[in-house]
């Protein structure tokens, strides 16, 4: 109760008997239902999660009894109870085994972004050996660098540095912790600091002894602030608008989505397949943007990277992406559109590269789950993308160029049929231009990045950025491509017999 009594400083004065907070409740309930019909700003009473508030009378303010500072203990204690069940009871660490032969670096945390009161511990233990025997000089050093300081320690090392000691072991820090040991004794260092000022701090722990080697372990984690002043946010602080634009995301592709099938269902007899490919298609957007955005909370909570809902949030994603990128053939080849079957060869040569594909991007998650050397699966991915695209070049400009061809080839008079080819050319030109902006888009965003400079503290609105562009394809596409009535286009064309 000491607690909510902090909250309140009437409240600090002393406290009530049972009797006398019981009386003066009688009487604030008494005079709330005699001014029941009281005009607003002439003594109205409101009541808010237990607290009376008296408004439009000079003086009024917060009442106290002892009723009140027992629920607010209460609700004091549930948030206490609820805040360390959902943010994992402190801080997370992460560990990692740390093997150094001669002058050599290894870096616990790179660039992370951390509010001014934020917090960083880091932890390095094991044992040391030299060659030349003890000596009292430092033997290692645990540095606490800013985002200035690492870039000038990097470019330090780049090229090859005349004296490799000074560039490693003598560089600024924003905090340096030396290590002492002798030859085959344990070394280890421990660091807890509240961070002054916002800034991406990275943490390097650097052997500075020519001869001598050091195997051991490494701990480390950091926290932010949240609103409320506690050490809760596991999130870098340029990555925290995060959780809100992924919810954000799910809800307008979850609206697209029903929007889609509400559509699909109300034109059923005009609906062709392709359109409830699409409908899966936006489906699995709505899960991929929820998962990512389980995922986002979940390490704000908890700190913690990787685990299920990661695997879940990049599984989702890389089939999501294959989704799309099947549709986009699938409409280049006109299926559906033009012609409503494949040949059995195009049949075995599209089952072939979509499955290929989902195998590549099931390898490719789970290698970066137990963060292996993934380079010839993305390699592979890219190019088994490459091809894709360009079969997707190919069938769109030879369906345009054929329905065109069709178009120019029929004699007089004009039939309800050429109507349909008329609409159909218009959807070969709309998808293309979608198509390129689905191209162009990763290297365009790339460009604005490098090119509008932004401060680190705001990288999140390039991930911002990148999810409208694709929402404005997807828009694009549905559009493009959404379900019409065929009548409706040919009913311009339909001659009346009586008028022959």
């Amino acid at each position: 109760e000491s607690a909510a009594v902090d909250f309140f400083p009437q409240c600090r004065g002393g406290r009530r008997t049972r009797a006398e907070a019981k009386r003066r409740t009688r009487a604030e309930a008494k005079r709330r239902r005699g001014a029941a019909h009281t005009p607003w700003g002439e003594g109205e009473w409101r009541r808010g999660r237990g607290v009376f508030w008296e408004l439009g009378r000079p003086g009024a303010g917060l009442t106290c009894d002892a009723a009140m500072v027992a629920r607010w203990a209460m609700l004091l204690r549930l948030a206490v109870v609820s805040h360390l069940v959902l943010s994992g009871a402190g801080m997370q660490e992460k560990n990692a085994k740390v093997s150094l032969r001669g002058v050599d670096t290894f870096v616990l945390f790179n660039s992370k972004g951390v509010a001014a009161g934020g917090k960083i511990d880091a932890h390095v233990s094991g044992q040391f050996h030299s060659g030349v025997g003890d000596h009292p000089e430092p033997i290692a050093y645990l540095l606490v660098l800013t985002l200035d300081q690492k870039e000038e320690w990097w470019d330090n090392l780049d090229p090859s540095p005349s004296d490799e000691h000074l560039a490693i072991c003598g560089t600024p820090a924003f905090a340096r912790y030396q290590v002492v040991a002798g030859n085959g004794s344990s070394a280890n260092v421990s660091v807890s600091l509240v961070m002054p000022r916002s800034d991406q701090y990275s943490v390097l722990f650097t052997l500075c002894e020519a001869s001598g080697s050091f195997d051991g372990q490494a701990s480390w984690s950091f926290v932010n602030l949240d609103l409320a002043g506690h050490h809760t946010q596991h999130l870098v602080i340029e990555k925290t608008p995060l959780p809100i634009i992924n919810l954000g995301l799910a809800c307008i592709y979850a609206a697209l989505f029903v929007f889609w099938v509400a559509d699909c269902l109300r034109l059923r007899q005009t609906v062709a397949p392709i359109h409830w490919a699409i409908a899966l298609c936006l489906g699995s957007k709505v899960l991929e943007t929820a998962a990512q955005a389980a995922l986002t909370l979940e390490m704000n909570a908890t700190g913690s990277e990787k685990g299920a809902q990661w695997l879940l949030a990049k599984f989702s994603e890389g089939f999501s992406d294959l989704l799309f990128l099947s549709i986009l053939l699938l409409v280049s080849v006109g299926w559906t559109l033009t012609r409503f079957r494949f040949t059995p060869r195009e049949m075995v040569a599209l089952v072939a590269t979509f499955g290929l594909f989902v195998v590549i991007t099931v390898f490719r998650v789970l290698c970066d789950f137990r963060d292996g050397n993934c380079q010839g699966l993305t390699l592979g991915e890219y190019i088994l993308r490459s091809l894709v695209l360009l079969a997707i070049i190919v069938a769109m400009n030879f369906n345009i160029t054929q329905l065109r061809q069709m178009l120019a080839e029929v004699p007089p008079p004009i039939t309800p049929h050429m109507a349909v080819q008329y609409a159909k050319v218009h959807i070969f030109q709309m998808f293309r231009w979608a198509f390129l902006a689905y191209l162009l888009a990763p290297t365009t965003l790339l460009i604005l990045e490098a090119a509008v400079l932004l401060s680190w503290e705001y990288e999140w609105v390039n991930d911002l950025l990148s999810h409208l562009v694709f929402l404005l394809i997807y828009v694009h596409v549905g559009t493009a491509i959404a379900p019409s009535n065929h009548h409706l286009l040919s009913r311009a064309f339909d001659r009346n017999p009586a008028q022959d």
